[in-house]
């Protein structure tokens, strides 16, 4: 539901209210006029009809700038603008583009290609498309994409009425309506598993179905270059702006989202969608035969350690945030994430820390000192008191050894006395002693009366 328009100084483009309890998001959405154009009042539809394929200038926040310079085209006399970006270098063939236009209709024994029967009849929607491979757009990996019936390409995470705002491809983005020409209008895509176009073909202006058809494409390809080639533009671009406060853009941006309570305690939240870098392409280039490839220029968020996070020498100032262990300039879609975690406060532009593991605590440390100098003190007290046993230490080791001698040895005697062996004889059993054998003595007994006479 729109609700109003203000104009912000920051970049703030949508703000949506997130129910966080139940994890629904409602799609009022407050819309703000921020970047030169505004979408106020045009929201899109979206087909449930999912698809994927068998497998399976210039301008920018932030400071960026643009740099022109002419190059000579290799094997023509075509003269070509380079475009240097923060994100993507830019390459624009006015009149030997047709090299760059796929044609879908002769390229069936390499691509497979599907026609869209939802919005090859449609205005203002759009559907979801499984890619064919993983994408990287501003150094993120999507691997899938909303096309849309007004040109362009929707490529957030995040899905809202108002599409047109940011995290978009756009060849041509505009106010078409496929429904208008009836079966002649075509909305297709095909892959050879290693680039991705769709076509929009004999597309018609909502307001200006007198302009004729406009035939256009864009290609993705996985190594992340991006073409734009167009085959038939009947009118100037400039010529079909207006019209249900569609913009009119060739580009590419993203952005990022913010979620916060929208008071203090609230379990509602607002979500605002916030773009960090716009690439917008004069209108007037966009002709028959005319050409662009974008290339991806390194970005902070590709690095994957802190050692290549700080060292790389790219065109921004990469920190490393330990927290989530994640690279970034401060923009890019995890911008929520390094906010909350105070990277922007903690993130480090040079010192990394030990790559051979997490930084043991001090406590843990001292511990470790303390019990190793408690050994080593026990050890050198009994050596002390074994050679000098006169010593107090001495004398009290040998009486402790005593002790638990003593100790040891009445414990074992009370054990013996209860040990019975079944081997033992008993007295009644015992040999009677004989008397030694070496000199046996001769007794004589004799009668008293013997002795008295003798």
């Amino acid at each position: 539901m729109f609700t109003g328009l203000s104009l912000l100084p920051t970049p703030v483009l949508l703000q949506m209210d997130v129910i966080t309890a139940d994890t629904a998001v409602h799609l009022s959405i407050l819309l703000f006029l921020v970047l030169f154009q505004s979408s106020a009042g045009l929201q899109y539809k979206y087909s449930t009809d999912s698809h994927s394929l068998p497998w399976s200038g210039s301008v920018s926040y932030g400071g960026s700038t643009r740099v022109s310079r002419n190059r000579r085209a290799p094997g023509t006399t075509q003269t070509v603008t380079e475009d240097n970006h923060d994100y993507y270098n830019s390459i624009y063939y006015p009149t030997t583009g047709s090299k760059y236009y796929i044609d879908l209709d002769t390229e069936d024994d390499q691509y497979t290609t599907i026609t869209h029967a939802g919005l090859s009849s449609a205005h203002l929607t759009a559907a979801p498309v499984v890619l064919p491979f993983i994408f990287s757009f501003y150094g993120h990996n999507i691997t899938a994409v909303h096309i849309a019936t007004g040109g362009f390409l929707y490529v957030g995470t995040f899905v809202h009425e108002f599409l047109t705002a940011t995290q978009y491809i756009a060849p041509l983005m505009g106010n078409f309506d496929s429904s208008l020409n009836g079966s002649a209008s075509i909305i297709r895509y095909g892959s050879n598993g290693t680039a991705f176009t769709v076509e929009w073909k004999n597309i018609h202006v909502n307001h200006r179905e007198e302009a004729g058809g406009f035939t256009f494409q864009t290609t993705l390809f996985d190594d992340g270059r991006i073409t734009f080639a167009y085959k038939k533009i009947p009118v100037a671009v400039s010529n079909i702006t207006g019209g249900n406060g569609h913009p009119v853009t060739i580009g590419l941006s993203d952005g990022f989202y913010i979620d916060e309570p929208i008071y203090e305690g609230s379990t509602v939240e607002k979500r605002t969608i916030y773009s960090y870098h716009v690439i917008s392409i004069e209108t007037s280039k966009v002709k028959p035969a005319a050409a662009f490839e974008l290339f991806p220029l390194p970005t902070c968020n590709q690095l994957m350690s802190c050692g290549e996070c700080t060292t790389k020498d790219i065109q921004f100032d990469c920190a490393w945030c330990p927290a989530i262990e994640h690279c970034s300039s401060g923009l890019d879609r995890n911008r929520d994430d390094w906010v909350d975690n105070k990277c922007d406060l903690e993130a480090t532009y040079t010192d990394c820390p030990s790559t051979t593991g997490s930084a043991t605590p001090v406590w843990v440390i001292l511990l470790i000192l303390l019990i190793c100098l408690l050994v080593l003190s026990l050890v050198g007290w009994v050596v002390y008191a074994y050679r000098y046993p006169n010593s107090q230490s001495g004398m009290f080791l040998i009486e402790s050894q005593s002790f638990v001698k003593g100790k040891f040895q009445r414990n074992s005697s009370n054990d013996e006395a209860y040990i019975v062996d079944a081997k033992m004889q008993t007295l009644d059993d015992e040999p009677v002693a004989e008397a030694p054998k070496e000199q046996a003595t001769e007794v004589v007994v004799k009668n008293t009366a013997d002795v008295s006479e003798a």
